[in-house]
């Protein structure tokens, strides 16, 4: 059995997985931990480690029957290089799994040093800003020019989106 590589549809990823498995293939589909704002609150999801594909672990019997595949809820297609099947090592799934392991104690920030936010509420309404850091797990550090003159001020993060 060798590794290929599965395009989804777009946020279809776990579908597809699913999908797959029901079908009686393995799948792996890396995950990271992720920041988002909703609705005012902030929440860790799991998201993709590579958005839109995911591995199956297939045997050259099943492949040639490969408009399952295809037809799977979820999935666009089997990667191919030219006319062969894109195929991966054991030894890149196996680093893949390392990194996706060294990833869960590590949530991707919603809001970026140096990125520029627009503020939503409050005195500072319709402002532009720098995000310069967290304050915890609700507020952040921003840079604004206020009468020509930079003015670092905190602020709840519901408040705040990116440009």
């Amino acid at each position: 059995m060798t590794w290929h590589l599965v395009y989804t549809k777009p946020r279809k990823e776990s579908l597809a997985l699913e999908k797959l498995s029901e079908q009686g293939l393995m799948g792996y589909l890396p995950l990271k931990p992720v920041e988002r704002i909703r609705h005012g609150k902030r929440q860790v999801l799991q998201e993709p480690l590579f958005h839109r594909y995911l591995f199956i672990e297939a045997d050259d019997r099943f492949l040639m029957r490969r408009h399952a595949i295809r037809s799977t809820p979820g999935v666009s297609y089997l990667l191919q290089l030219g006319k062969i099947d894109a195929s991966v090592d054991d030894e890149l799934i196996d680093i893949i799994r390392s990194l996706e392991t060294g990833h869960q104690g590590q949530v991707e920030a919603y809001f970026k040093p140096n990125s520029m936010v627009k503020i939503n509420q409050g005195i500072y309404h319709d402002l532009e800003a720098i995000f310069v850091e967290d304050q915890g797990e609700q507020r952040a550090l921003l840079l604004i020019q206020l009468l020509q003159t930079d003015t670092l001020i905190t602020i709840d993060k519901h408040h705040l989106s990116k440009i």
